[in-house]
């Protein structure tokens, strides 16, 4: 077995199906006796009615999205763990209802957060910008903003939730396939074209966990991947692996986001000679020339070990390390 466990993904299918359940208001609606006080209640009626219109309207058929394109690696060894990540995110406006025209906005964002202890790692579909008006779901207000910041709420959940590592990766997997579901599902509704480009038979979100557990270091992914056809509704398969699952392995390194182009050196023991941050550089820079419109910027790179955690280079968006 190679120092790549990538063909020992367990996987699981998620049935969760989209419900957008709608909110009824419970306040209590008053009367007005007076000519007067019921032309202006009228009046404000017939503005409230037009405003939530427009935002209907605008958010049909303006929607936006937020894809962290990402190429993330990481670098188990012995008594440290590394993790690398590129910086390009890509907001997405559709500009077309069903014709699948967008506009591209591209920008950096540090992917590696930590919460206490834990460390962990997004990319993929980072969020999804929606009116709570017109899509009153219980849950999709998590992921109602652009970027990682919604996800990063569930994360932040489920690192309160679980001890180890493995706990806090299977709480999160079991927190975000709804939210993941019922947003995807919204837009493939609301813009098939786009569904099928970015997120259909692909791995559409994963999370990294990773720090040290006593004296060794740990980490575990999350992945979601659609497999549902483009006329049935939103199907996540989940997939977790986690570090102890390999407990003979010296070094271990995984993937998530786009790797296509470096698959072949990930498991290359010799390729690693150069060292864990040398190689990981190395990595995420040979994916930026295979995919440049979908990888990009500075290289993060941390590293964690039983001394605490260091940044072996950051840009100025990366918070400093909370001890």
């Amino acid at each position: 077995m190679t120092d790549e466990p990538d063909n020992a993904w367990k996987s699981k299918k998620g049935a969760a199906k989209m419900s957008v359940q709608k909110s009824n208001s419970d306040a209590a609606s008053r009367r007005y006796w007076t000519p007067g006080s019921i032309l202006r209640n009228r009046k404000h009626q017939l503005f409230q009615m037009f405003f939530m219109l427009a935002c209907l309207l605008l958010t049909l058929k303006y929607p936006q999205f937020a894809v962290a394109q990402t190429c993330i690696i990481v670098r188990k060894m012995p008594k440290e763990i590394y993790v690398g990540s590129d910086s390009r995110r890509t907001y997405t406006e559709v500009t077309g209802e069903r014709s699948g025209a967008v506009e591209e906005i591209t920008d950096q964002v540090c992917k590696i957060s930590q919460e206490g202890a834990t460390f962990f790692a997004i990319s993929g579909f980072g969020g999804f910008a929606l009116s709570r008006a017109v899509f009153p779901s219980q849950r999709l207000p998590v992921l109602a903003r652009s970027g990682q910041e919604s996800l990063k709420r569930l994360v932040v959940s489920a690192c309160e939730q679980g001890k180890t590592i493995a706990e806090k990766a299977r709480a999160f997997e079991q927190m975000a396939a709804d939210p993941l579901t019922e947003a995807l599902e919204i837009i493939r509704q609301n813009n098939l074209p786009y569904y099928r480009q970015r997120f259909a038979d692909k791995e559409t979100c994963a999370v990294i966990f990773f720090g040290m557990e006593g004296a060794s270091p740990a980490f575990s992914v999350v992945t979601f991947e659609s497999v549902n056809s483009m006329s049935a509704p939103v199907s996540l398969v989940h997939r977790v692996i986690n570090s102890s699952d390999y407990p003979n392995e010296v070094s271990l390194t995984v993937s998530t986001g786009h790797h296509d182009a470096i698959d072949h050196l990930k498991g290359d023991r010799k390729f690693w000679e150069i060292g864990p941050v040398a190689g990981i550089t190395k990595l995420i820079e040979i994916q930026m020339k295979a995919t440049p419109d979908k990888v990009g910027g500075h290289i993060d790179i941390i590293k964690v070990s039983k001394d605490g955690a260091e940044w072996i280079q950051k840009k100025p968006q990366c918070p400093e390390i909370k001890k």
